[in-house]
């Protein structure tokens, strides 16, 4: 089993793992839209085929309506902060380490989550259904 835990404190990366785990999370449509662009850039090549970007086009929509869902999970649990101890600060629910609002989940919060929020639940699922009704 791979624990991102354990990986992050092997190469002694300073990332606390719930906002590591984000980062990973949406670094992975990424790599399946290079896959299919070499495979499909490839396929073209081999079968001379110019009809090949249709094919590309058809896998980045597939591949778009398959993660999204867990991509916008995977950003939701940075919004739910609890405070267990009354102490008058809040806590992010999967990491009772992390103090809502703080320097660390304000950055990650503001530069990573809600741009892939946007993207991911808006931008990404527009751009897919004006590639597949053009």
């Amino acid at each position: 089993m791979l624990s991102i835990d354990c990986l992050l404190k092997h190469y002694d990366i300073q990332t606390n793992p719930a906002f590591a785990k984000i980062i990973m999370a949406l670094q992975f449509p990424l790599f399946c839209f290079a896959f299919a662009l070499v495979f499909w850039t490839i396929y073209g090549l081999i079968k001379m085929n110019r009809n090949w970007w249709r094919y590309l086009i058809q896998s980045i929509c597939i591949i778009i309506y398959f993660f999204l869902p867990s991509l916008v999970a995977s950003c939701l649990p940075i919004f739910n902060c609890i405070n267990p101890f009354n102490n008058g600060k809040t806590y992010m629910l999967v990491d009772l380490n992390i103090v809502c609002w703080d320097t660390d989940h304000s950055y990650y919060l503001f530069r990573i989550t809600i741009p892939a929020i946007v993207i991911w639940a808006v931008l990404a699922p527009l751009i897919a259904y004006i590639f597949i009704f053009k």
